[in-house]
């Protein structure tokens, strides 16, 4: 009994794998944007960024890389999606970069409005902390960001560094950066897209049990990564680590948040 319910558990969790070689020759010569996390945890990876404040509204500054995308002709599909996009879940045979390998690459700052509370049943869109936590985060930004490309931080009022729920997941409107041979592989890519369909119909329905059984052996290679550092639209997004955030004081958008430079 005990073993089945594990294998139950598995088959719904692992569903099947299916062929991603057009998007494999797509990704040579491509790089992706990501956010650089500012610390990690043993579950999550935690994101800051500068806040200010300029003509009555507020900017986040995030710090972003661009990577090499990562791709290996195969992907992990989930039985169940929960970003709407079952090709692309956050459960992925790809290996996600550590935020040691993130903070390598040559960083770009990215601005944000914050604009609105990701759900209406949370309406405080930036929380200030009494004070400064363990990563020295002063509050968290808890919002859907808008990008800014027109700020510059000349002029604007600094409020210090703030936590960000879901940084990650707010990079949708970059898209990818091509190399510029991509054009020379673009009918490779098409040719190969064509031939996931028909091998993806017999890997699905084989690999089930396949993984399932690796699962119950302990095989870890048959376990998929989960990466939380792709953009996405999700609106539960992670939330930054801030064991006191109850204790905090909420701000509406419409608040004056005080300049604790100042203080």
């Amino acid at each position: 009994m005990k073993y089945g319910l594990l294998i139950a558990t598995a088959a719904c969790l692992s569903s099947c794998i299916y062929s991603d070689l057009g998007r494999t020759i797509g990704s040579i010569g491509t790089k992706v944007p990501r956010i650089v996390p500012s610390g990690t945890t043993e579950i999550q990876n935690i994101y800051s960024g500068q806040l200010y404040r300029k003509d009555g509204k507020y900017y986040v500054e995030l710090p972003l890389v661009w990577v090499p995308e990562r791709r290996k002709g195969y992907e992990f599909m989930p039985l169940y999606n929960t970003t709407g996009d079952q090709f692309n879940d956050k459960c992925t045979y790809n290996r996600p970069y550590t935020a040691e390998e993130l903070q390598q690459y040559t960083v770009e700052k990215i601005y944000y409005e914050v604009t609105e509370p990701p759900i209406r049943i949370r309406p405080e869109l930036i929380t200030h902390f009494r004070k400064p936590d363990s990563n020295g985060a002063r509050g968290v930004v808890s919002a859907t960001l808008k990008p800014a490309e027109d700020f510059t931080p000349q002029g604007a009022e600094s409020l210090g560094l703030y936590g960000v729920d879901g940084a990650s997941y707010n990079l949708q409107h970059l898209g990818k950066r091509r190399a510029g041979y991509y054009p020379l592989l673009l009918p490779l890519q098409i040719a190969a897209t064509a031939v996931d369909i028909p091998l993806s119909l017999v890997l699905m329905p084989l690999s089930t049990p396949i993984v399932c059984a690796a699962m119950e052996l302990g095989c870890e290679a048959a376990y998929p990564n989960h990466d939380y550092s792709r953009p996405d639209t999700i609106w539960m997004r992670p939330k930054y680590p801030a064991p006191f955030r109850e204790d905090s004081e909420p701000k509406s958008i419409n608040n004056t948040i005080p300049n604790i430079n100042k203080q």
